[in-house]
């Protein structure tokens, strides 16, 4: 693991952040994206499915969960670069270990349900959606206040 973790540090993507001198800050503006994608998006799409509000269900989901994707995918690009800078350290901390296991659930969460359900789960029940909203508004904030907490123990 020492390896893999020194090869990371090593890699040219990290060397340049490092060294660059808007790199890292860039890197970090375009991860703070990503997650405003992917937070702004999910919790009012999971509200809504909890049933909170009068809004229509398919409409808000057919725009709010390509945004979600794209904001998942940009903050996991950035957050593996932005990781790799600093990959020994970073992966001794529990905090970082806690976030990596709830993204990688919500990710598996979400894919698993959209593609038994439909990308905008037209075809689930109230209840199972309902159910995902739940789990999936849970996860996401406690990836969103653990990747906060990053700062202030690293």
């Amino acid at each position: 693991m020492e390896g893999l973790l020194a090869a990371l540090e090593g890699s040219g993507l990290a060397t340049w952040a490092r060294g660059a001198r808007w790199g890292y800050a860039a890197l970090s503006g375009a991860h703070v994206l990503g997650i405003a994608l992917l937070v702004g998006a999910m919790v009012p799409l999971n509200l809504v499915r909890l049933g909170l509000g009068r809004v229509p269900q398919e409409p808000i989901a057919r725009v709010l969960v390509p945004a979600a994707g794209v904001g998942l995918a940009l903050a996991a690009a950035t957050g593996a670069v932005l990781f790799a800078v600093r990959a020994s350290e970073y992966a001794a901390l529990a905090v970082v270990q806690a976030k990596l296991i709830l993204v990688a659930l919500g990710t598996a969460s979400a894919l698993v349900l959209h593609a038994a359900y439909g990308w905008f789960m037209e075809r689930a029940g109230a209840r199972r959606r309902a159910i995902h909203a739940g789990v999936s508004l849970v996860l996401w904030l406690m990836v969103l206040a653990l990747g906060r907490l990053i700062a202030f123990v690293g």
